[in-house]
């Protein structure tokens, strides 16, 4: 069976690797450090919120009990190249990277962020295990997830599996970025 796992005071990049500072916990077992990671790697993509070949929100959106943002989280094309290439790395040099803090973030996000497919049958399929382990989680309306698709289908797949959200009324309980 598959092991939910908690960690307090992390960050959580747009590819839904968790790092507490500038130290992956998920994605680098290769390296002698983290968890294994049963899935694509972290190296492809981008964090850049404006990138043309990014897949982050690049609209305003809000979250339920959190802020309204611009745009999903993270470096801009005009940020230093260190910050766009390791987000992580920059988090006290460019605030935005990140948003937050926020009391409980569930990370279904893999590499393969913003890609439909994916989003259904390795993020949402997730969601089982964190009913089993941790209902309580799962029952708090203030508990976000941290999902890669905050569009309005991810918002549709999100309430078939349980999760109230909606991009309406500061319902959205959907993180990306």
């Amino acid at each position: 069976a598959a092991k939910v796992k908690v960690w307090h005071d992390v960050f959580v990049s747009c590819k839904g690797q968790v790092f507490q500072g500038e130290k992956p916990l998920v994605g680098c077992a290769a390296k002698g450090c983290g968890i294994t990671w049963d899935g694509c790697g972290f190296s492809d993509g981008t964090c850049v919120w404006d990138s043309s070949c990014g897949h982050v929100r690049q609209k305003p959106y809000c979250v339920k009990g959190g802020p309204c943002l611009q745009h999903a989280p993270g470096p801009g094309e005009k940020s230093p190249r260190h910050c766009r290439e390791t987000p992580e790395s920059c988090l006290q040099e460019e605030p935005t990277i990140a948003a937050g803090p926020v009391d409980t973030v569930v990370v279904l996000t893999q590499p393969q962020w913003g890609a439909y497919y994916h989003f259904v049958i390795d993020a949402l399929t997730r969601v089982m295990w964190v009913y089993k382990q941790h209902p309580q989680v799962m029952k708090d309306d203030k508990t976000l997830f941290h999902v890669g698709m905050v569009n309005q289908v991810g918002q549709a797949w999100a309430r078939i599996v349980g999760i109230e959200t909606s991009m309406e009324d500061e319902k959205n309980r959907l993180l990306d970025g």
